[in-house]
């Protein structure tokens, strides 16, 4: 999906669709504040690669932060996990990715 998408934005030498392809790499930082060893979520970047096929070249495209990555890893690491804490039986918690809603609502 996001080889066809952007092989559509880059037409102009790219006549069958098929010239280029991006590699995705996730960049993860967890943050441990008091040296505890129990870390935190803190980012997840994004690095791309477009890689070339007509050309054989691999060129580093930007680096950049994935705020959504950031709320969904709190809905998984922090709030599902509190909220199965000492409870004898595994469930999502009403209110489990209303911060990701919340966030993207912001942006529409």
């Amino acid at each position: 999906m996001i080889d066809n998408r952007f092989n559509a934005l880059a037409n102009w030498d790219n006549a069958k669709g098929d010239r280029y392809s991006v590699e995705l790499e996730i960049i993860s930082v967890d943050l441990d504040i008091k040296g505890s060893g129990n870390t935190f979520p803190s980012i997840e970047i994004l690095k791309t690669i477009i890689v070339d096929h007509k050309t054989n070249k691999r060129i580093e495209g930007i680096v950049g932060n994935n705020f959504s990555s950031y709320v969904r890893d709190y809905d998984f690491s922090v709030l599902l996990q509190n909220h199965n804490k000492n409870q004898p039986k595994f469930s999502i918690p009403d209110n489990f990715g209303e911060a990701a809603r919340q966030a993207v609502s912001a942006f529409c």
